[in-house]
């Protein structure tokens, strides 16, 4: 599975574009095609986690901890946001090592493209800020896979849990 990579552009934004989203503990539900099978493959991880032993499921704890992730109850992903990330516009819109390029930012709604190197993909994206406690982001390119070009389409339902990010750390910048 690859890393989820919190995307921006560096500098502060203008107040009409930063999102009206509260800082705290975040968790990510991936939605359709390649976004169920990203969430199924995180469902089994977890099932795997509790099988291990408790050194090895604290081994691979720390690990995502320290990429500033951690399994949700629900299959999910938590991720732990600052008043800083926000500012910054360092929140999560693409997967992978990207490049984005936004075509409009507002405080409701981002749209934009990004050219990825790992994994290897074009895509197309919209985020949606619904509330300062939800916002979804829509998905749709081409990734490489195996030497040819494979179509998909995902999305991401984020869900603010709390304001106390608890043992989830601001990942590293």
């Amino acid at each position: 599975m690859a890393g989820l990579l919190v995307t921006g552009l560096p500098g502060a934004l203008a107040a009409d574009e930063i999102p009206d989203i509260k800082p705290g503990l975040w968790e990510m539900q991936m939605q359709g095609g390649m976004g169920a099978q990203m969430q199924q493959a995180m469902q089994q991880m977890q099932n795997q986690m509790a099988e291990m032993s408790p050194e090895e499921r604290q081994q691979m704890q720390a690990m995502m901890g320290n990429m500033g992730m951690k399994m949700g109850g629900t299959g999910g992903v938590r991720i732990c946001m600052t008043p800083e990330d926000i500012q910054q516009a360092e929140i999560p819109v693409n997967e992978g090592n990207c490049t984005t390029k936004f075509t409009s930012r507002t405080a409701t709604r981002w749209a934009g493209s990004a050219v990825c190197t790992d994994p290897d993909m074009t895509v197309e994206s919209e985020a949606i800020f619904t509330s300062p406690l939800a916002y979804s982001v829509k998905m749709k390119g081409v990734r490489m896979e195996e030497g040819r070009e494979q179509p998909f389409e995902m999305g991401m339902d984020m869900k603010h849990i709390s304001a106390d990010c608890g043992d989830v750390k601001p990942r590293m910048r």
